[in-house]
């Protein structure tokens, strides 16, 4: 538990100077009080199979409460809702199950997928960018329908696409050092730039962007009690 912590504490560290000097973000707003209910119990109102576009009758004034127990996928719940307000915590909780199964199945690091959709749309199905990138991955059009995804705004077809892309990047960079930073660039700047600069490329979005991800990933680890350590950092 302290090693997991402390791989958790260095990733915030290393990550922290560089989003704090190209990406300061504004203090959330704080709503007031509401009633309290534990995320944990809701945990039994997801179907153990099922889809994250599946329509959940969410009960009004839910919040999570700060004591809650610290499981993996409540981790994942609490970071959507941080990132997206206008998510329900038990629409939280159905997208961190999908996102686990879903990377399950890709055979991906669930965490960085997770953070790679936190960083690309903060979970929000809707998300369209100004570049015409669609959904929770945002993926433009054409590598949507090159990936065999048909409706990119649906949220299970997009974490699907979505996860089956990050696979092909982490195998493109399967005997390169760092593989997981070099396939969160490649998922930002394109694989191409990757290649040509042998590395991460020496855009400051683009580093911003990786530099967000660790630090979202130590994060996630910390919060979550350091429960998943075989994803490791390599």
């Amino acid at each position: 538990m302290r090693s997991v912590k402390r791989i958790a504490a260095g990733l915030i560290v290393a990550a922290a100077g560089a989003v704090l000097a190209t990406c300061a973000q504004p203090v959330p707003h704080v709503e007031p009080p509401q009633p309290l209910v534990s995320l944990d119990a809701l945990a039994d109102l997801i179907p153990s199979e099922g889809s994250a576009t599946a329509t959940i009758a969410a009960p009004r004034g839910l919040r999570l409460l700060v004591d809650a127990p610290r499981g993996e996928d409540v981790a994942l719940a609490r970071s959507i809702l941080q990132a997206n307000h206008r998510i329900a915590p038990i629409q939280a909780l159905s997208f961190a199950l999908e996102t686990d199964r879903i990377a399950r199945r890709a055979s991906v690091p669930r965490d960085l997928f997770a953070c790679l959709v936190l960083q690309e749309s903060a979970y929000s199905r809707h998300a369209l960018s100004s570049a015409g990138a669609i959904g929770l991955g945002q993926l433009t059009s054409g590598t949507a329908a090159w990936l065999g995804v048909p409706h990119p705004f649906d949220p299970h077809e997009n974490l699907e696409g979505s996860a089956s892309y990050l696979a092909m990047l982490l195998q493109r960079y399967r005997n390169r050092g760092a593989r997981l930073q070099l396939a969160a660039a490649a998922y930002n700047a394109g694989p191409g730039s990757v290649d040509a600069y042998h590395g991460i490329p020496p855009y400051p979005e683009t580093e911003a962007y990786v530099h967000l991800i660790l630090y979202r990933w130590g994060r996630l680890l910390f919060d979550a009690g350091g429960a998943r350590l075989s994803q490791g950092t390599q």
